[in-house]
């Protein structure tokens, strides 16, 4: 069995730079416990949060200006190798060590197509607000909206 590698994917409109900052280390957590690949997507004329992706070694693609999922897709089109990819928000960090559970649970059941845990909300001082209560929920309502499941 190879080991398994995790496509990053980390839209953002450059006007956080101190969230980004954070989200991008915590792919490099994430990088030194399983094979990372991170694609920023990122508006052309955001030159801070370009040079932030590409000092973190992400790969540094135009944001397509069409919408959230167009940016999403185009940082999708990247994949070489990545068995597993992660949809991240600027403002949201990785738990390392969840993410590597989840793509455990993915590799235990190949039938499966998608694995969620748990997150927390945190504010902008970094002080944790509540749990995503998601849970078993999730999978009741994803079919009928709206998602319950956090990027």
């Amino acid at each position: 069995m190879s080991t398994p590698s995790v496509l990053v994917v980390l839209p953002t409109l450059g006007d956080r730079q101190e969230f980004l900052e954070q989200a991008l280390q915590s792919c490099a957590d994430l990088n030194k416990l399983i094979t990372t690949t991170v694609a920023v997507i990122v508006p052309p004329g955001s030159g801070p949060a370009r040079q932030a992706a590409h000092d973190a070694g992400a790969i540094v693609l135009d944001d397509p200006g069409t919408g959230m999922a167009d940016a999403v897709n185009a940082g999708l089109r990247v994949t070489s190798t990545e068995e597993f990819y992660v949809w991240l928000g600027d403002d949201d960090e990785l738990v390392a060590s969840g993410v590597v559970e989840l793509v455990g649970a993915l590799e235990h059941d190949p039938c499966a197509v998608m694995a969620y845990g748990h997150c927390d909300y945190v504010d902008g001082r970094g002080s944790v607000i509540g749990p995503s209560n998601a849970g078993p929920w999730a999978r009741v309502f994803l079919p009928w909206g709206p998602n319950p499941i956090p990027p």
